[in-house]
């Protein structure tokens, strides 16, 4: 049976490796840190913290290196099962590795162009 149902994720800026990954999951969720697993993709996403608020429990995680696109988020708990998105479908969450620019170098150029532009990133 489900473990309970996620009713969010959120991660940090462009879903980076080693980003923060938080995983809200309904109230009856497990507590103990020890008995999630969780896998983006096909990649673990190592468990740093559970937490429980009035509520709702979050399944905190650093996000593993990932090329851009968008994956099934798997939250295991060896107590309760895998925990899947709410009703009607009971889909399982998507994490999105989007990239970001990290920086674009020279900063201005002419009106005139052709000046080279180096733009970083993943």
């Amino acid at each position: 049976s489900a473990a309970c149902c996620v009713s969010s994720l959120t991660s940090g800026p462009g879903g980076a490796a080693g980003s923060e990954v938080t995983i809200s999951l309904s109230d009856n969720a497990d507590a103990n840190a020890s008995h999630y697993n969780v896998t983006i993709g096909t990649k673990n996403c190592a468990v740093t913290s559970v937490t429980q608020t009035s509520g709702s429990t979050q399944v905190t995680c650093d996000a593993p290196p990932l090329e851009r696109g968008h994956y099934n988020v798997y939250v295991k708990s060896t107590t309760q099962g895998i925990a899947v998105g709410p009703k009607p479908g009971y889909s399982l969450p998507i994490f999105s590795a989007l990239g970001e620019v990290l920086s674009v170098s020279p900063a201005n150029g002419s009106l005139a162009g052709g000046r080279p532009v180096v733009i970083e990133g993943w």
